[in-house]
């Protein structure tokens, strides 16, 4: 975990503390909330595409280091302002992670809207033949960015006390933001639920789900392992209350938690036996607990 502090600790020293008597009871409810996801058949599906595992050439390739400012932009909605002398880490993550990546997202973007990808496994087959590199990040960060802005575009608008308004979406969003908003609805009616209930918007479940994929290549990369990665997930029951003003739901931890786990077998190739055999990638419940 020794990245995660130094990226995390602006953040701490300005939040207030959220410790309260109902951690507890929070966390039971976490470990009572039903698993969302089939590990097994998930990481398979994503293992089914060619994309590069040299995690050496990653770190490299993307300079990824303790200070690389990938988990804030991921974590916080460009539109959220952090207080103070945060605001330029926040903004120098998104030079970092969003500006460079714009042409990649453009196409990607174009594609999704072309193809209408059902599933994340297809949306990563999509991703990873528009990676020139071919790799797992490169397709991951790139469909965090796209299902984000498709999905929180709004949360990406800030407003100042004087009543001002700043845009943070990507440019190829805000470009063509019209046609963007009556191509959305066929894009998301085509994505399949990632929660056993049916249930959510889909946005955030498959945005959240690369997000987390990126961050554990980057990690891998990194040489951490798993216990990082069940940080990464455990840091938004800190953080939530400050950025959404509310505790986390347990089902959304829930739902991290197991991206965390199908990320953490498709990257290392441990992948669990599925129950029910080889499950075809087409299928809902290939990606979701029945």
């Amino acid at each position: 975990m020794r990245g995660l502090v130094a990226v995390l600790g602006f953040a701490l020293l300005a939040a207030p503390s959220f410790a309260s008597a109902d951690d507890s009871a929070r966390e039971i409810q976490l470990d009572s909330t039903p698993a969302q996801l089939n590990i097994a058949g998930f990481a398979n599906c994503l293992a089914d595409q060619e994309t590069g595992f040299d995690f050496d050439s990653l770190r490299d390739r993307y300079n990824f280091n303790m200070l690389d400012l990938l988990l804030p932009y991921l974590a916080i909605y460009p539109g959220t302002h952090l207080p103070g002398p945060l605001t330029p880490m926040q903004r120098e993550s998104e030079a970092h992670w969003q500006t460079p990546w714009d042409g990649q997202d453009a196409q990607l973007a174009q594609a999704i809207a072309t193809t209408l990808p059902t599933t994340p496994a297809e949306a990563f087959q999509l991703a990873v033949k528009g990676c020139d590199s071919k790799d797992v990040f490169c397709a991951a960060l790139s469909l965090q960015n796209v299902y984000k802005t498709f999905g929180r575009h709004d949360q990406a608008i800030a407003q100042d006390p004087n009543g001002e308004k700043t845009d943070y979406n990507p440019d190829w969003y805000k470009n063509q933001s019209a046609q963007w908003l009556t191509q959305l609805p066929t894009i998301q009616s085509a994505m399949i639920s990632l929660r056993t209930d049916g249930e959510g918007d889909r946005w955030g479940e498959w945005y959240h789900f690369f997000g987390i994929l990126a961050y554990a290549a980057r990690d891998m990369s990194l040489g951490e392992n798993e216990t990082s990665l069940d940080f990464i997930v455990r840091m938004n029951k800190l953080l939530n209350p400050w950025i959404a003003g509310e505790p986390e739901n347990p089902l959304k931890a829930r739902f991290d938690r197991d991206s965390a786990e199908v990320s953490w077998a498709y990257l290392t190739g441990q992948i669990p036996a599925d129950p029910a055999g080889t499950s075809p990638c087409n299928q809902r419940s290939t990606f979701v607990q029945q």
